[in-house]
Parts: C-alpha cells; structure tokens; sequence
C-alpha cells in the first residue's frame, strides 16, 4: 500500500535525514519508476524546514516520464507552496523558461491545486501571506518577458478569478 511506504519513508527522514539525504538522490536515478516515486515520499513533511532541498530534488525529476512520478511532484509542490510560496514561485518560474510541453502541464497541474487553496483560504483568512504573495506573483508573470511565463500567470490568475467569482455566489 502506498500510504505504509509513505508513513515509512517518513519516519525515516525524522529519525535519519543525513541518510535520508544520501540515499534519496540515488533513488532517484533508478530505471524503476516506483523507486524514483519512493524517492519522493516523505518531502512534503521536511519542506517547510529545508525548502530548497526539495526544490532543488524536485528539479531533477520535473523531466521524469512516470505518471506517478509527476503526481508525486505536483503534490510536493502544492504542499511546498502552502508554506513557502516565495521560494515555490521563484523555481516555478525558472523552470517555465524552458519548459517543454510535459513540464508546462505538470506545472499546471500543482498551480490549479494552488489555485483551489488560494480560493479557499480567501474565505477564511484574506490577510495571508500565502495569498498576497500569490496574487503578486500572478500579476509580476502576466507581464513577463517569457511567453511561458506569460501563458501561465494568464492561466492561473484565470482560474483564481473564476473560483472567487463562483465562491462569491453560495
């Protein structure tokens, strides 16, 4: 079962995140994609402490043909993005640059998540971090340079729009 590799992968990275660190890059090289999803789980629970490592793994397998693998992804992401949004949006946006058409989607996929959270906590909370932070972001890529960029700052603040006008009307 998924969650018991998961539960134990994190109880690793509590009791053993010097190994956990060696180990997972190594994983993540393997021609078995069940292992390079394996290497993933855990992340969200130690992104909020050591954020950059995350992205910086995550940027490694963004390329990766595996379904599963970019599932793990997108959920990484999103968790990541609750918590350090900054730094979530910065290698977001560098990794648009050159996104081809796979990676532009994989994105799409975590941002629409982001999305949804960012909706939902506007009804809860407005003075957020999470949620200034996004709304900046959204403007700052609608006038990117990069039509990568561009097309997904478009698409996001989009959909925030019309999640926002639809939560309006309950």
């Amino acid at each position: 079962m998924p969650w018991e590799s998961e539960t134990i992968c994190f109880e690793l990275w509590k009791r053993f995140p010097e190994a956990m660190r060696d180990q997972m890059p190594l994983w993540a090289e393997s021609d078995n994609e069940k292992k390079r999803a394996i290497s993933m789980h855990g992340m969200e629970n130690i992104a909020a402490k050591n954020p950059q490592y995350v992205l910086t793994f995550i940027s490694k397998l963004l390329d990766d043909d595996s379904e599963e693998v970019q599932k793990k992804i997108s959920h990484i992401l999103t968790q990541l993005g609750r918590v350090r949004p900054i730094q979530t949006y910065t290698n977001v946006r560098r990794w648009l640059l050159d996104a081809d058409e796979v990676r532009f989607n994989t994105i799409w996929q975590t941002l629409k998540k982001l999305a949804n959270i960012f909706t939902q906590k506007s009804k809860r909370e407005s003075g957020n971090d999470f949620m200034s932070i996004t709304k900046r972001t959204v403007q700052e890529w609608k006038a990117d340079p990069n039509p990568k960029v561009q097309s997904m700052g478009g698409k996001l603040g989009s959909v925030i729009h019309m999640r926002n006008k639809a939560n309006a009307k309950r």
